[in-house]
């Protein structure tokens, strides 16, 4: 059976559809200047950007400071551990880091700022600096002074102690400042290194130039190229200068003495020289270690070249340490005295290289901490773990945990070693422009279930366990499946049908088959234990199909999809695959044997372009490029809610935990949230930038984000998880634009945070909606109250019992220095007795029958009534019940029960007078039980304590009538007078106890064939909805 659904144009909605506008208040509302369901909590993936970092020794290890772009992080380069986060952020994005002592100094487009141990402490005064366009760079100390580059041909020297500006050196020339060292030789001496190559050395105290060095020429004679990096050697006078054409001129300063040349294939970046002492070669001589005579220069290339001085050649290349698409190599820095070189560069790394002998020539990875390169375009939530699945442009797969920045990881794609080498050997490495290319394909889709993977079992073993991870690559016709458990890629890769592009990807919810979807429209599933092709959707036609289509009968149209699929999901038992695509169909197919059961349509020319499935709801979301979110109930396969409100094309949605909100983020950088139950707009935010890719997590406490223009990941807090937050309808002007959370989470909330937030512009609000008790009076309500208000009650007893202790209180040997005597207290409980005469049983003076006795006068004051000369003083729930009994109107009573907790509703019930018959307490509280249940409100509380009232009371029912005819045989024995003539006449008009109790039970009748009918009508509706006729 094939159907479609022809949604109307938007200007005329169905009834099904959200409502586009909001009835405006009279009264100005105020802005929101927030989320009312999500706040920024802090931003995953961010090591480092391409500012050099800072190094500093401390004790016995080193600490290494890079920038995240606003903030500066210190790891302990032992372990790469995060150490600590600076915080506040600075206003611009961060130039320049310099690591002194317990001090860190950071330079940012108009001032230096000075941290310690992650708190601001001061700033370097900056009033008479002119600020350069591009901020304040290459920032150092020694002695008393702290040098920077503060404008293009502009120096800043400031006193650390005073932290005033000393004095400004200005050049004069076209060429601009490149570099800034200081040679410990020389006093008071700076070298600056100009763009034409020339070096100038001034001295800071006097502010004057003291000699000017030409730039370098080559020996043939051709460019040189402009200076890129300054660095000096382990001989303090010696100085490397790098330049763009690949160029590397050492340059005695001291004598101003060109030494030699070297040359490689790219510009130069960063350059550094080997510190640490290399023992003699023959283990038998006995000349001293010598200081290491290797040059590291880095190149924009994301290679490094390894030089030895002795012989003025290349001994090595490392080849992609960082990728060349985001710059290369931004600093190498060899460890003073140590074997251990440092890299980082715009890629998003740092990474540490280990010689492990003195005749390494190439180093090994140590460690390494990083994130994507380039930002990610599409993530997801492991269903069973704390990380965050994220595939980028920079051809990787991430898992990024939530719980520590130290156990994210990248999966790995195979050895890129063994890959190189190959290529070195066929002569093809060198035309390779980025090593990133050796990855696979850009990931485009993500599809992951954890039933499967996470054993732990090796594979070809019989113990279960197997890829549990698929995605689908930029111009791959194949999908690769993944182990997150060992963090590496599968052993299959599954390839689509029809040899199309692949667009979508997904796995059954038991996690034994993955599913791919083409370009071209076609759908194939695969078994992930074994790699092998199980099914087609659709199947092979049958002869009679193929017949019917040769004449003319058959269409294609109820077939497999005209173009791309763009969407894949598996209903929760493995019977149902649902697709959609951009033909616009959404489809069902029978899982088990690939044939189409039904298909819906939208609005003609309408595609689909995701496909998202909330299992334990039955409920699929497809987003069309009509900016419409449709959403179907896989049963009945029918759309029962229709979202519209996007400013631009829907870039991802995905369901909440409990497929209560639908969200959706936009290319108009706004994401919103859709409440399903009512298909109202109730909340959203504007985002500084385009997001791409957005996931809910499973336990519902997080929101992630990925934007087109950022390496990390953006969390944002559930404020709903600990606080309720009201999710009334909202217009478009209601969405403001929110802060997107930081790497260091400063200005976050976190769940703690969130849960204790106060949201003072939501009482300011006209028009707030009050829950009301009944929507209408023909409707069966329950309360509100929570259950242990009341399901307890009957078993309030047994309760009691189970808590008492099992062992009699037992006497201390001896008391407590700051107790009393019992004297006072034994003569006030036996005069609140009446035992000043009672037995006592002393056991060494601690007299029991005196606490009983206690414990006895307590009770009898609670429960009866207390008089003081010809005043009666009742307990509240008697008099509420008494008004309401003269009134007719129990409404007082019945909130006032429903505020005592569990033990004194039982004690109040206990304590109805049934002193003497006729028992009006009794009457008037079945009474006002019939009056509620008329009403047809709190249905739950009335059943609750109407058991405990017959518990409690039945046998003084079943005696009612024995106990009125003795009541009427003692009157008329006794004498009459006025007040037994108004006892009279009340008993004349109150019924028995029995009468008010079958009143209660004909109209408890009544109201249960009502509601039973209801059920039933209602149960037939929707069981012919369901049916296929």
């Amino acid at each position: 059976m094939y159907t479609t659904v022809m949604s109307p144009d938007v200007s005329n909605p169905p009834a099904k559809r959200a409502r586009l506008e909001v009835a405006k208040s009279t009264s100005q509302q105020s802005q929101k200047s927030s989320s009312r369901i999500f706040a920024p909590f802090r931003s995953l993936g961010h090591v480092t950007t391409s500012t050099p970092f800072a190094l500093l020794q401390h004790s016995a290890t080193f600490q290494l400071s890079t920038s995240t772009g606003y903030s500066v992080s210190t790891y302990d380069i032992r372990r790469l551990n995060l150490l600590f986060v600076t915080s506040p952020q600075t206003p611009s994005e961060i130039t320049s880091i310099y690591a002194r002592g317990k001090e860190i100094y950071v330079g940012f487009r108009t001032g230096i700022w000075i941290f310690e141990r992650g708190k601001k402490k001061g700033e370097m005064q900056m009033d008479e600096v002119k600020k350069g366009r591009t901020g304040i760079k290459d920032i150092f100390g020694f002695g008393d002074w702290l040098v920077g580059i503060i404008g293009p041909k502009s120096v800043g020297v400031w006193n650390i102690g005073s932290r005033e500006l000393y004095t400004t050196i200005e050049l004069f020339g076209e060429s601009d400042i490149v570099n800034v060292i200081h040679p410990p030789t020389f006093l008071n001496k700076i070298c600056i290194g100009t763009s034409d190559g020339s070096v100038e050395i001034w001295n800071i105290r006097s502010g004057k130039l003291v000699y000017s060095i030409l730039p370098p020429k080559t020996p043939n004679g051709t460019d040189i190229g402009h200076l890129t990096s300054l660095s000096l050697s382990t001989h303090h006078s010696i100085v490397a200068m790098g330049f763009s054409s690949g160029i590397i001129n050492l340059h005695n300063i001291q004598t101003d003495t060109s030494l030699f040349q070297l040359s490689s294939s790219a510009p130069v970046t960063s350059l550094s020289f080997r510190s640490d002492l290399v023992p003699p070669p023959l283990k038998s001589s006995s000349d001293p270690p010598s200081p290491s005579d290797m040059l590291a220069s880095a190149s924009s290339n994301g290679n490094i070249t390894l030089w030895s001085l002795k012989s003025r050649k290349a001994i090595g290349i490392m080849r992609g340490v960082h990728s060349s698409a985001t710059g290369g190599i931004s600093r190498a820095n060899f460890l003073p005295g140590q074997n251990v070189l440092v890299t980082s560069g715009g890629d998003n790394a740092i990474k540490l290289w280990v010689f492990d002998t003195p005749t390494t020539v190439l180093p090994r990875i140590l460690r390494q901490r990083g994130g994507h390169a380039l930002a990610p375009n599409t993530i997801m939530f492991h269903p069973s773990t704390h990380f965050i699945l994220s595939g980028s442009l920079d051809h990787s797969l991430w898992g990024f945990s939530l719980r520590s920045d130290a156990q994210s990881t990248e999966l790995s794609q195979g050895s890129m070693e063994s890959t190189m080498n190959k290529l070195k050997k066929s002569g093809m490495y060198d035309r390779i422009a980025d090593v990133s290319l050796l990855k696979g394909a850009i990931i485009t889709c993500i599809a992951v279930e954890g039933n499967r993977d996470g054993s732990g079992a090796e594979w070809g073993s019989n113990e279960l366990g197997w890829e549990g991870v698929i995605t689908g690559g930029r111009e791959e016709a194949f999908a690769r499946s993944w182990s997150w458990t060992r963090r590496k890629v599968g052993r299959w890769t599954l390839p689509t049908g029809d040899g199309g592009e692949v667009k979508s990807v997904a796995i059954s919810p038991c996690g034994t088959f993955g599913i791919v979807g083409s370009a071209n429209g076609a759908i194939d599933s695969y078994n992930l234990q074994s790699g092998i092709h199980r099914a087609r959707f659709p199947a092979r036609a049958t002869m009679a199909q193929i017949a019917a289509r040769k004449d003319g009968q058959g269409s294609r149209a109820g077939w497999k999809h005209a173009s791309g699929v763009t969407g894949l999901v598996v209903d929760s038992v493995n019977q149902v695959l649902i697709s959609c695509g951009l033909d616009g169909f959404v489809k069902f197919w029978e899982f088990k044997s690939g044939l189409l059961q039904h298909q819906i349509s939208f609005t003609e020319g309408t595609a689909c372009t995701a496909l998202r499935i909330h299992r334990s709801s039955g409920l699929i979301a497809i987003s069309c490029d009509d900016l419409g979110i449709r959403v179907v109930d896989i049963e009945t396969r029918k759309v029962v809610r229709e979202l519209w409100g996007c400013g631009g094309r829907i870039s991802d949605i995905c369901f909440s935990n409990d497929s209560r909100w639908l969200i959706a983020s936009s290319m108009d950088s706004t994401i919103r949230v859709w409440d399903l139950p009512t298909g109202h707009l109730i909340d959203g935010f504007k985002t500084p930038s385009v997001v791409n890719s957005i996931s809910f997590s499973p336990d519902g406490n997080f929101l992630a984000t990925a934007s087109i223009d950022s390496v990390g990941i953006g969390i944002y807090t559930n404020k709903t998880v600990f606080t309720h937050v009201p999710t009334r309808r909202i217009s478009e002007d209601d969405i403001q634009k929110l802060t997107g959370p930081s790497s260091t989470g400063e200005g976050g909330t976190g769940l703690v945070e969130a849960a204790f937030a106060q949201d003072g512009e939501e009482e300011g609000l006209d028009g707030q909606y009050t829950t009301v008790d009944q929507l209408s009076d023909q409707m069966l309500t329950m309360s509100l109250l929570p259950k242990n208000r009341w399901m307890n009650l009957l078993n309030l007893e047994h309760i009691k019992a189970r808590n008492r202790p099992n062992d009699p209180i037992k006497k201390p040997e001896k008391a407590p220095f700051f107790l009393g005597s019992l004297a006072s207290l034994k003569d006030g409980a036996a005069k609140l007795a009446g035992a000043d005469d009672a037995n006592k049983d002393l056991d060494n003076g601690l007299d029991l029958s005196v606490a009983d006795a206690s414990r006895r006068a307590i009770e009898k004051a609670e429960l009866s009534r207390v008089k003081s000369g010809d005043v009666e003083f009742e307990r509240r729930f008697t008099r509420l019940l008494m008004e309401g009994s003269e009134g007719g109107d129990y409404t007082a009573f019945i909130e006032h029960m429903k505020t005592l907790p569990p033990s004194t509703t039982d004690l109040e019930i206990r304590t109805l007078d049934t002193s003497s018959a006729p028992y009006f307490e009794l009457i008037s509280f079945v009474e006002a039980l019939t009056q509620r249940l008329r009403s047809r409100k709190d249905y739950e509380l009335v059943l609750a304590w109407m058991r405990v009232f017959l518990k409690i009371h039945g046998e003084t029912v079943a005696k009612e009538e024995e106990e009125l005819a003795k009541a009427e045989d003692s009157e008329a024995e006794d004498e009459e007078d006025s007040d037994d003539d108004e006892m009279a006449d009340l008993r004349d008009e109150k019924p028995t106890v029995k009468e008010a109790l079958q009143e209660y039970r004909e109209e408890m009748k009544q109201e249960a064939g009502r509601v039973s009918e209801l059920v039933g009508y209602c149960g037939g509706v929707l069981g012919f909805l369901r049916s296929s006729r």
